[in-house]
């Protein structure tokens, strides 16, 4: 992995407490090495990216932020910063159609739902092993299943 991947951060835009504490402590147990950020609304969010020296690494960015929601935080990222991983902070009555295919036209490749789970986090970020410096989650398997016709 190369040192420009290490010094990237992964930046966190929640303000709900449990997300941020799940977050510290996942991002540790999971053997991620690339330094997080937290902000907690969307203006932050915003002014985060217009002022850093290297964009983060990834974003995952809550829904349900305060002052500009995370939809209209990545309507606004959109056309200028293209190669940003992006990732969807929801809750579980969240799951609408509409909502997820507003997300994947801006660029979402991935969704966590509230609340975090070690194993869903872990699973998600091994998905990011080219951007990240991982070495804690198990690499993704991407063999064919097997089938047995029995």
């Amino acid at each position: 992995m190369s040192t420009e991947t290490s010094l990237r951060p992964i930046l966190l835009a929640a303000d709900d407490s449990n997300d941020v504490f799940a977050f510290w402590n996942y991002h540790r147990q999971c053997g991620i090495h690339n330094r997080a950020e937290v902000v907690s609304d969307g203006e932050d969010t915003i002014r985060y990216f217009a002022s850093a020296r290297a964009l983060p690494a990834l974003l995952i960015v809550s829904l349900k932020i305060p002052r500009i929601g995370g939809l209209k935080v990545l309507e606004q990222l959109a056309g200028t910063y293209t190669n940003v991983p992006k990732v969807l902070l929801i809750d579980e009555k969240d799951h609408d159609v509409r909502l997820i295919a507003s997300a994947i036209k801006l660029g979402v490749e991935a969704f966590l739902v509230r609340p975090l789970g070690k194993d869903e986090f872990c699973s998600l970020m091994s998905r990011f092993r080219d951007t990240l410096m991982v070495d804690g989650c198990p690499k993704p398997d991407t063999s064919t299943p097997s089938t047995s016709a029995g």
